[in-house]
């Protein structure tokens, strides 16, 4: 049995300038999350059992520096999450591992963001999947998921993936299925006043009318190891029906957003990754991603995302029974689209420098302590605020 604890505090001012008014922000935020999880082995396999809760709090408000009042606009919001799942995995036979599992989530949400000043939303899924080893060289994995939730239909997604075993050090994979994706209680319910860090005042609006989003997916990925190197190509193809996103519906200020359905979209691209292993304590890798992310109706980018993205990230681990291990790593996105606080689209180009330092003291316990976004980058239009600490622990019982 282990258990999972995690807590956030961002305590975070900003001062910016709109005309000849200098205004003062403030953001509160609080996120804390807790997990107790049970594994366990039986005769053909092994099963896992989890239950987590997690709280997050959030404050906003603000002030005219010359006249030193508080604006009226007092953001406040709390989310809780719960979640149950289980997992079973079972040998069949020689050829056969059928793995089993559900889940039960629940969320609430509260607060000024919302029209309705609260609301709730509840998520059941189940899902099969049979890892067939046909022979030395083809496994091949065909799944099911059913999802179903108190405010959408019910779906069922059917996936199947297969590997090719080239040689001992290669292997050719393709995977293709159905996607599902609900609408979350942002996107149906929000009413959030954005304040003007630059340019004009907005509103963000849910849209209690959307629709889930449905993807058609496909994907063919070569991968292998040659020493210490290893390597990854792929290309991957996304239909996507009723693509979630957000459009401008009323310009003059304050400036009105709302989330609508895109009637169809095709995320199309290729990702790349190589890693050598530099020492037996220090690791280099390095990722790459380039989309074609296209409204099929308009031929536009779809706001919100990235041409291109990628990251580099070094690794080290001492190895040691209770050792320490950590991580440094570039964040990079480029082309990035996005309508900024004048009601501009256009593209961003942006990275961002992040740490982590892992100690385990002993073999029930583990804490960690992060920064993200090393160098305090501001991107106010894509939400990037500056750094972010973060502290963990995890605990086995």
């Amino acid at each position: 049995m282990d258990f999972k604890a995690d807590y956030l505090k961002e305590d975070m001012e900003n001062i910016s300038k709109v005309s000849s008014v200098f205004n003062h922000f403030f953001y509160d935020n609080t996120r804390k999350s807790a997990s107790l999880g049970l594994r366990g082995k039986h005769d053909r396999g092994d099963y896992e059992v989890r239950t987590y809760f997690g709280q997050q709090d959030k404050q906003q408000d603000s002030r005219n520096l010359n006249t030193n009042v508080y604006y009226p606009e007092l953001d406040l919001s709390k989310r809780k999450t719960w979640v149950l799942e289980g997992r079973n995995t079972s040998q069949l036979d020689e050829r056969h591992v059928l793995t089993s599992g559900a889940e039960m989530r629940t969320e609430s949400y509260a607060g000024t963001r919302l029209k309705t000043g609260k609301s709730s939303i509840e998520y059941t899924a189940l899902y099969i999947q049979d890892e067939y080893q046909i022979n030395d060289r083809w496994l091949i994995l065909p799944s099911l998921r059913y999802d179903d939730s108190n405010k959408f239909d019910s779906n069922v997604s059917p996936k199947i993936g297969a590997t090719n075993k080239m040689n001992d050090n290669s292997r050719l994979k393709f995977n293709a299925g159905k996607g599902y994706r609900t609408p979350s209680l942002d996107d149906m319910y929000m009413r959030m006043y954005m304040q003007p860090m630059s340019g004009m005042p907005a509103y963000i609006n849910g849209n209690p009318d959307l629709k889930p989003e449905e993807s058609t997916n496909y994907e063919v990925a070569v991968e292998g190891e040659r020493g210490k190197a290893f390597a990854k190509a792929s290309y991957f193809n996304n239909d996507v029906k009723n693509k979630i996103t957000s459009t401008v519906i009323k310009a003059t200020p304050p400036m009105e957003m709302q989330y609508i359905n895109i009637d169809r979209a095709e995320i199309e691209g290729m990702e790349l990754e190589f890693g050598q292993h530099l020492t037996d304590n220090w690791l280099i890798k390095v990722s790459y991603t380039q989309l074609d992310p296209i409204n099929s109706k308009t031929k536009e980018q779809i706001v919100g995302t990235a041409r291109k993205q990628g990251t580099i990230q070094l690794h080290y681990d001492d190895n040691k029974q209770n050792g320490i291990s950590a991580a440094l790593w570039n964040s990079w996105s480029n082309d990035f689209y996005q309508t900024d606080s004048s009601n501009v689209k256009r593209t961003y180009s942006f990275n961002t420098w992040n740490v982590s330092v892992t100690k385990e003291w002993n073999e029930n316990f583990q804490t960690y302590i992060g920064v993200d976004n090393i160098f305090n980058k501001k991107v106010y239009d894509l939400n990037i605020w500056g750094s972010l600490l973060r502290v963990g622990m995890t605990v086995k019982l």
